[in-house]
């Protein structure tokens, strides 16, 4: 994984604060952040117990299900999602990650639709098809 750097921050105070920033937002894919270092996490761990397809549950305005369809896009690995909705909300709100992951040919479902079951939904899921 590519080494961001850690940059100070300078602003004026009579406290003699410092104040660093990890530049997460340099990592070049998918749009860069902290995300991309927790979703390859979780991409590797799937790799290693040998598994062949994604399913991921969250927000469609979710960065860690943007950057895992997008790293199952870029390796060619199915990928699903299981998409939370707001109490009230009707319609899905589009939103750029919302956008993105439909264009990933990630294929999502909303947490309403048969069949579900939440009980048996963790956040990340990955099985062997």
């Amino acid at each position: 994984m590519i080494q961001t750097p850690i940059q100070k921050l300078e602003f004026p105070n009579d406290r003699n604060v410092r104040l660093y920033c990890k530049r997460e937002d340099l990592l070049p894919f998918s749009l860069g952040g902290n995300k991309v270092r927790i979703g390859r996490a979780f991409f590797r761990d799937m790799q290693e117990k040998n598994k062949d397809c994604m399913i991921i549950y969250g927000n469609s305005r979710s960065n860690l299900c943007r950057v895992l369809a997008n790293l199952c896009c870029a390796e060619k690995i199915p990928c699903y999602m299981i998409c939370s909705s707001e109490e009230n909300e009707e319609q899905p709100i589009e939103t750029n990650n919302s956008r993105l992951q439909k264009n990933r040919d990630c294929t999502d479902r909303r947490e309403d639709d048969e069949p579900f079951d939440r009980r048996g939904i963790s956040p990340i899921l990955y099985f062997r098809g």
